[in-house]
């Protein structure tokens, strides 16, 4: 899985250290969370090919879908190639933006609760449906 945030349609520069991935940002804007399944991660070596995948993302500590605090059991997006979220889910058709600011104006800040700054992406293997 790759992880980028990208202004104008652009990836971000981003560096791991320690073995977490850290992304420079600007100081304000509006960027897009974008997900991709991949096998050519370097040093990494896969048993299986990558098929679908439930990711489930957070910004601010918040749930991208929900806007409530992010939890590992929270519904995800299904996801076979790639996935590009420019915002918030308000509901099935509208999203609001995801911009960067600073951390006492994030929604983090605004909330009182969550950690300003950090998006979360867990992935899932999709669970097969039994049939009866």
């Amino acid at each position: 899985m790759k992880v980028t945030l990208n202004v104008d349609g652009k990836p971000l520069e981003s560096f791991i250290y320690n073995g977490v991935n850290y992304i420079v940002c600007p100081d304000k804007g509006e960027f897009e969370i974008q997900v991709a399944l991949t096998n050519d991660i370097p040093g990494i070596t896969y048993r299986h090919p990558v098929t679908r995948k439930e990711v489930v993302i957070s910004v601010d500590g918040k749930s991208v879908m929900t806007g409530k605090p992010a939890s590992s059991s929270d519904s995800g997006y299904i996801v076979t190639h790639s996935l590009t979220l420019p915002g918030w889910r308000l509901n099935d058709k509208e999203v609001a933006k995801f911009t960067f600011t600073d951390a006492a104006t994030s929604y983090a800040g605004l909330t009182g609760e969550g950690t300003p700054g950090v998006v979360g992406v867990l992935m899932f293997d999709e669970k097969p449906v039994r049939k009866y």
